[in-house]
């Protein structure tokens, strides 16, 4: 959908984002709003779906930026810092009290972005989260669950790392309810890998960031390797074959869920 510029935008059915394939199906389906975690008492619960842009009024910028062209962005007007020091707050008027997943956008191939911080304010407090706006341009990148209240609404503030400029583009929230949702792992499959070939795979989990991943039992195909602050898999496998392993996350609020997952690593070109 093509929207208005310079506004806040609420979506009451679903909405569909330019997205990319990748392993990572919650972002894709979060993109095409057909995704909302949640159960119990928050099931049945209405479609809230915000979508902030970079020249929105609800979005603050501190230090100097400049316009630049972003293929795939979603805000018509992009910003990047003219010093990593930059940042950019965004500041949503949220309608209601509660839970809301968080995303963030930027465009794809912006000279000079790389690693950054997203440090997200809600009634639980502060929290920290390390992305990497070089990567994973042109969709929604999941963040997070955090919680809207009377006493402390959720704002989002996007700073530089210190040697990278930071993309002002968007942020989306979308409500999932007045409860806080059982913690879940997504995708709940893999694609297969194939021999020799480059593979990576990132997990997500609903919840409060930071996560912890941990592999339990089983173990990976072999040259695959496992990141437990990122909750990715990736590498080259060494030969085909199936390997089983049981995946646990825990988030900051030490709440924890597990799932069974395999990995099918098929026969290269040049495998006999």
């Amino acid at each position: 959908m093509d929207f208005a510029v310079g506004r806040q935008f609420e979506l009451s059915s679903a909405c569909t984002g330019r997205t990319r394939l990748r392993a990572v199906l919650i972002g894709f389906l979060a993109a095409l709003g057909l995704v909302a975690w949640g159960s119990g008492a928050n099931a049945g619960t209405s479609k809230i779906n915000l979508i902030i842009t970079s020249d929105s009024p609800q979005t603050q910028l501190i230090g100097k930026f400049r316009a630049i062209d972003g293929y795939l962005a979603r805000s018509p007007r992009v910003l990047r810092s003219v010093a990593p020091s930059g940042q950019v707050r965004f500041a949503p008027k949220l309608p209601k009290f509660g839970h809301y997943q968080l995303f963030a956008w930027w465009p794809q191939g912006v000279r000079g972005a790389g690693a950054i911080r997203a440090t997200i304010s809600d009634a639980n407090g502060t929290t920290t989260v390390p992305a990497d706006q070089s990567k994973q341009g042109g969709q929604w990148n999941y963040i997070g669950v955090f919680q809207n209240a009377p006493s402390r609404s959720i704002a989002i503030s996007l700073t530089g790392d210190g040697s990278s400029n930071v993309i002002a583009d968007a942020v989306r929230l979308f409500y999932l309810g007045s409860e806080m949702p059982a913690i879940d792992i997504q995708p709940e499959s893999v694609p297969p890998a194939e021999a020799h070939s480059i593979y990576e795979v990132e997990f997500s989990a609903t919840g409060r960031p930071p996560f912890s991943w941990t592999v339990l039992s089983g173990q990976l195909p072999e040259g695959l390797e496992f990141n437990a602050s990122m909750g990715t898999i990736s590498g080259m496998a060494a030969k085909s074959g199936r390997s089983e392993f049981l995946l646990e996350v825990q988030d900051a609020t030490g709440r924890r869920a597990s799932r069974p997952m395999s990995i099918e690593v098929l026969k290269s070109e040049t495998e006999e």
